[in-house]
């Protein structure tokens, strides 16, 4: 089994980007990077964990300290994790593009920039795996996010069962979010996410700091969401019909969401002559309720088109 690491890192800078990176692994070796981790952490200066706002500010756990001392601790924490070679995987996105682009049509239940990063990251390092060899699952640890997080979790198994069946057989089980100053693996996926982040920003460009470097042979997946992308996501979702209906407070489906799945959904047919258009409802709140108003004219007549779905189904074959 593989573990993936992931934190975090955004700025109100520049494009204010929202960047996630982290770093890949088997299970034993990481278990073997946190005892040698916890060990450099213990060394003078002892410091409890290792979080780079803190380390960038010289506040909390670095407060008093040098510049040249808190730069020389990073770089010492830095080397351990050269040491036990995992690769890293980033994504990133403008947020102010985010806003400007995609935030005005996007459904209630996926807003957010944390959404298409979380979505990048699995996605993409489960497609990276497959073009190395790597057969193993890998599962993800986020660091926690709050109703951000629990709500980016409640579409995981969407996401993989939308993958081809390769792709799908990489991906782990359900992403969990914990504390990076419990769990050590975290605080090395801060290291590179903040690195990374400040590496963007137009203000840092001329920036040359020593962990970067020490960290850089380790780089390996970087993914942008880019102005392209959002754009050909807000098209795409602004073309859905009724899309309107998802995008308040009162669009939302995750109330009917069970175990992480979407409902299931049953297609019908409006028996209004002038209508005739093929909707989708739940199949428990049509057999609950015996309801299924089209929402093209209003009507409740309807028929289930079990022949028609049938003869498109064997023209598929």
């Amino acid at each position: 089994m593989i573990r993936t690491y992931i934190d975090d890192s955004w700025s109100a800078e520049d494009d204010n980007i929202l960047l996630l990176a982290g770093y890949a692994q088997k299970v034993p070796v990481w278990a073997a990077f946190s005892d040698a981790w916890k060990a450099e952490l213990s060394k003078e200066p002892a410091i409890e964990y290792c979080k780079m706002s803190e380390a960038e500010s010289r506040k909390e756990q670095f407060e008093g300290w040098s510049e040249r001392k808190r730069d020389k601790k990073l770089a010492d924490l830095a080397r351990v994790i050269v040491e036990y070679d995992p690769w890293s995987i980033e994504c990133f996105v403008s947020q102010k593009q985010y806003k400007e682009i995609l935030e005005p049509v996007i459904a209630y239940d996926l807003r957010g920039p944390y959404m298409p990063c979380f979505h990048g990251i699995i996605v993409s390092l489960a497609r990276y795996h497959a073009s190395t060899g790597i057969t193993l699952p890998t599962d993800f640890i986020f660091d926690e996010q709050g109703k951000i997080g629990a709500e980016a979790v409640l579409w995981y198994e969407e996401i993989k069962a939308n993958q081809k069946p390769e792709i799908r057989a990489l991906m782990g089980s359900t992403p969990e979010f914990k504390d990076d100053k419990k769990v050590l693996p975290l605080q090395a996926a801060d290291m590179i996410a903040w690195h990374l982040r400040r590496r963007k920003e137009n203000r840092n460009a001329r920036e040359n700091r020593e962990v970067m470097e020490i960290l850089s042979p380790l780089l390996r997946v970087e993914v942008e969401v880019t102005e392209t992308v959002l754009r050909k996501m807000a098209d795409d979702m602004a073309s859905l019909p009724h899309i309107g209906l998802t995008q308040g407070k009162r669009g939302s489906i995750k109330r009917h969401m069970v175990g992480g799945k979407l409902p299931e959904m049953i297609a019908l047919v409006c028996k209004n002559k002038q209508c005739g258009e093929t909707f989708d409802v739940m199949k428990d709140y049509l057999a609950q309720t015996g309801k299924a108003p089209c929402p093209f004219c209003g009507q409740e007549r309807y028929y289930i088109p079990w022949l028609a779905r049938l003869i498109k189904w064997i023209f598929r074959i």
